[in-house]
């Protein structure tokens, strides 16, 4: 059997992660070839590509090409490594800190061809899914191989785009025009009209806030509008099922849990349901000890208690707090706002109940990383409107402000980084998927009104597409008088806080950790 030539070091025993599939397709070489390098048709065979471009120009890939295309929500940059015509195909691609090698082999045999598709993946998001991924890439690889035997046994590409080309769409028709877009139409015109109409105007379901000091909405741009767009409901239940396990599955390199005195399991009443929580009591400290409400990160999507276990156990022992992990509603099943309504239950029951969880009600903050972070911010302010307890401090990790709008990190990162546009557009169509909401000063937290925000660390990564609206929620709390500081980790991807005990992680996670625990230790303090 021909099998993929890998190079050295992306070998099938070099990488944590490899795939292989075959399948027999009832048609000679040169009727399947044309199909698998018109790489721009990919998305009508193979659901997970999208967005396929060829750098320069071009229709066809052909030896040393360069391409981009998006696949199970990663934006994947590529090189053409193998290309003999109507035998060996075969890239190189990065993207979300993997790194893949991909071929296909194409065999010749009594009834037609054998395609072999093989490839391996590397680098630290390789390594934490690695047991997801090695039974996803098998599946999906054999879609792949059942589409492209499907548009193998009709035209060739050639001939569909000169079909295509000689078809003139008439001039008027409003509805045969209607009836050839709705696919994008659907979701473009709700989109992006009551993104006109109803920006600032209240949702029905909305909670209020005293909403944002400056007036006008920045605009969405565009690349986030079109990743929007094109994300099908069926596709953001695939992708938000893979990433969920894929989180769960990371907490095994997570590194070792530090003990702490106490962890109990909650269950907060709320209405005919409960919220699940978890308490740390920390190692050593007197009662009433303070207390740190935290909010799990994950895009408003995923993650859990246990996915942060370890990272709130450190900031438990370090802060000398206890704290309290809330399991919040996610999204999509459950959209803005409701998790963030569960993060203010949680933080008003805690309250109400201090003395049975021997906390001291005066002395209380809230913290989180991304999406948590995010939840704090707007926990805040519903606290404030509300006039539910008053906090002292909060603690900020690489949080999600800036709503929909453009950054100078999300432009610089949004093809790169961890947080990828089409990670960013899950968030949306998840958590907010209605323009009101997202426009709403408790999701865009960046543009609320500051009046009673407490003292506020924000801690920043620097190679991260969430970098520069977390530093700039600090500022604009020091504009408005509050007391605010932001610290950025100069070489920290997105996430290093929460990966601080994982073999070979930097220093700077666990400097960053113990640094918002110290702040929160100092603000808690005994007066």
């Amino acid at each position: 059997m021909e099998t993929v030539q890998f190079p050295d070091g992306a070998g099938r025993d070099e990488s944590p992660v490899h795939a292989i599939n075959q399948l027999l397709i009832p048609a000679p070489p040169e009727r399947i070839w044309p199909w698998l390098i018109r790489a721009s048709r990919w998305p009508e065979w193979y659901a997970n590509a999208r967005g396929v471009v060829i750098d320069g120009g071009g229709l066809d890939l052909s030896p040393g090409v360069q391409f981009h295309w998006t696949t199970l929500g990663v934006r994947v940059h590529t090189t053409v490594e193998e290309f003999v015509p109507g035998r060996r195909l075969a890239w190189s691609g990065r993207g979300l800190g993997a790194t893949a090698y991909h071929g296909f082999v194409l065999t010749p045999v009594e009834g037609g061809t054998l395609v072999t598709t093989e490839e391996t993946q590397r680098g630290l998001i390789a390594s934490l899914a690695r047991i997801h991924l090695r039974s996803a890439l098998r599946k999906w690889h054999q879609r792949w191989l059942e589409g492209l035997a499907l548009k193998a046994s009709g035209p060739t590409p050639d001939a569909v785009d000169m079909l295509q080309r000689s078809h003139v769409e008439p001039r008027s028709g409003l509805t045969n025009r209607a009836g050839r877009r709705s696919k994008v139409g659907m979701i473009r015109i709700p989109f992006l009209f009551a993104l006109l109409t109803l920006l600032g105007s209240a949702s029905a379901q909305q909670p209020s806030s005293s909403g944002s000091p400056s007036g006008g909405q920045p605009p969405v741009p565009a690349w986030l509008e079109k990743e929007v767009e094109h994300l099908s409901t069926e596709q953001l239940g695939q992708e938000v099922a893979a990433i969920r396990k894929a989180y769960r599955d990371s907490v095994q390199v997570q590194g070792p849990a530090e003990p702490v005195a106490e962890v109990a399991e909650i269950a907060i009443p709320a209405g005919t349901r409960t919220i699940p929580a978890r308490l740390y009591v920390p190692a050593s400290s007197a009662r009433p000890r303070p207390l740190v409400v935290y909010f799990h990160g994950g895009g408003f999507f995923s993650g859990d208690l246990d996915t942060h276990d370890v990272m709130v156990r450190r900031l438990a022992n370090l802060s000398g707090a206890s704290v309290l992990s809330v399991g919040y509603r996610l999204a999509p099943e459950h959209p803005f706002p409701a998790g963030l309504e569960d993060c203010y239950a949680a933080v008003a029951w805690a309250a109400e109940h201090a003395s049975a969880l021997g906390i001291d009600p005066d002395r209380l903050a809230t913290a989180g990383d991304s999406a948590g972070a995010n939840l704090s911010a707007a926990v805040v302010q519903l606290l404030r409107d509300r006039r539910g307890p008053r906090t002292r401090f909060q603690v900020l990790f690489y949080p999600v402000t800036a709503g929909l709008s453009a950054t100078a990190s999300r432009e610089q990162y949004k093809d790169t980084a961890l947080i990828s546009a089409h990670y960013m557009a899950l968030s949306v169509r998840a958590y907010v998927p209605r323009p009101a909401d997202a426009a709403s000063p408790l999701f865009a937290t960046l543009r609320s009104d500051a009046t009673g925000v407490p003292p506020t660390l924000v801690v920043s990564a620097g190679v991260d597409t969430l970098r520069d609206e977390g530093e700039d929620y600090a500022e604009m709390l020091k504009k408005a008088g509050v007391k605010a500081q932001w610290i950025r980790f100069g070489d920290a991807p997105h996430g290093f806080t929460q990966y601080f005990g994982q073999a070979g992680a930097s220093p700077a996670g666990r400097l960053s950790l113990d640094t918002g625990a110290a702040a929160l230790r100092a603000a808690l303090a005994a007066r």
